[in-house]
């Protein structure tokens, strides 16, 4: 429909035409995409968006909301034709980046401020260490270390291959130490 320049139709038949594809889309089990074109004998004035001011184009772009899936993929991209009857366009493609933001966060803090007498000459002294997905992005491979000499072994909530934006994982650790090793503790 020709709505940037004359002749333009009436608001009556617009409406008439939207509604007709409405319902017609409506019976499809599909998603479509509707493209316009200026028509076969005329090209009327239409902005274009690879012309448009930044600020507008953005506008256009941000009302698509990307899944986790597009960013963690690092884009997302759309394929698009148009029909009518037997004539298809030929496609036309758009890949748009993504703003991946990968970005985590790593605490410890102690359950035991002082150590815990266990009254065979030792004490013990708990610690919690939480890892959280503080980013945009699903992080992949993740790994814990802590250089703590004579710390445990550290035990996990399931310390899984990925963490989504968001998650956090717990993981708890047990120090032993001797009289000597707890008097000079710092």
């Amino acid at each position: 429909i020709n709505c940037a320049a004359d002749p333009r139709p009436s608001f009556r038949r617009v409406r008439a035409f939207g509604t007709a594809i409405g319902e017609f889309l409506a019976g499809q089990d599909m998603r479509v995409t509707l493209v316009g074109s200026g028509g076969l004998s005329h090209d009327p004035p239409t902005p274009r968006i690879d012309h448009s001011d930044p600020g507008k184009t953005q506008r256009l772009i941000d009302r698509a909301t990307p899944t986790q899936a597009d960013l963690d993929a690092g884009s997302v991209t759309n394929i698009a034709t148009a029909q009518s009857g037997p004539v298809t366009s030929p496609s036309s493609t758009v890949t748009v980046n993504a703003n991946q933001q990968p970005a985590m966060a790593l605490t410890k803090a102690t359950t035991t401020p002082q150590a815990r007498e266990n009254g065979n000459g030792t004490y013990t002294a708990n610690f919690v260490i939480t890892l959280t997905n503080t980013g945009n992005v699903t992080l992949f491979d993740l790994a814990i270390t802590d250089m703590l000499p004579g710390l445990g072994s550290l035990g996990c909530d399931v310390l899984a291959a990925s963490l989504a934006p968001g998650q956090t994982r717990t993981c708890t650790a047990t120090l032993i130490l001797d009289a000597h090793q707890e008097e000079n503790a710092t």
